[in-house]
């Protein structure tokens, strides 16, 4: 809301890997889920993997792909 109202590109939008990281914690979490196994341990192993990904990033300097213009 705060980059929207300042007239700046969202950071989730920009080219810094933000997004791939949360989406698959969460996909970790829905699978789980969906076989029915409601361990503890998964949606913290799913954060722990989301943390990890995305501290990789910033410390390898890697960044999401950005769209092409035509």
């Amino acid at each position: 809301l705060r980059d929207v109202l300042s007239g700046r590109v969202p950071v989730v939008l920009r080219s810094e890997i933000y997004a791939t990281p949360a989406l698959l914690g969460a996909a970790i979490v829905v699978v789980a889920s969906a076989l029915e196994y409601h361990a503890l341990w998964v949606p913290i192993a799913a954060a722990v993997i989301c943390f990890a990904i995305r501290l990789l990033a910033i410390r390898r300097g890697w960044n999401a792909p950005l769209p092409r213009n035509p």
